[in-house]
């Protein structure tokens, strides 16, 4: 699925579709991953999935895999804040 189709269909409210769309994009390869379609993936997760750790874990990967993408600051942000709320070990 091209860049576009994906970040195309993270913007839907079927969340049977957003679920699928959202593992096809943890199943990416660090080669084909774009900092855009993972952060739109983890904010997903945080908005409409309600998956705060794997939003998580998306939002790492950005850091991890594209650590110069404009996104990467924000991502850093974004995972701070849900550690914050989650817990250390996960507990709300």
């Amino acid at each position: 699925m091209s860049r576009d189709a994906l970040l195309d269909a993270l913007g839907t409210d079927d969340l049977h579709e957003l679920e699928r769309t959202v593992t096809a994009i943890l199943q990416l390869p660090v080669s084909s991953s774009d900092p855009d379609v993972l952060f739109a993936a983890g904010r997903a997760c945080e908005d409409k999935l309600l998956d705060p750790g794997r939003a998580v874990a998306l939002y790492d990967r950005v850091v991890a895999e594209h650590p110069t993408a404009r996104v990467a600051i924000v991502a850093t942000r974004h995972a701070a804040a849900l550690r914050e709320q989650i817990g250390p070990h996960g507990e709300t």
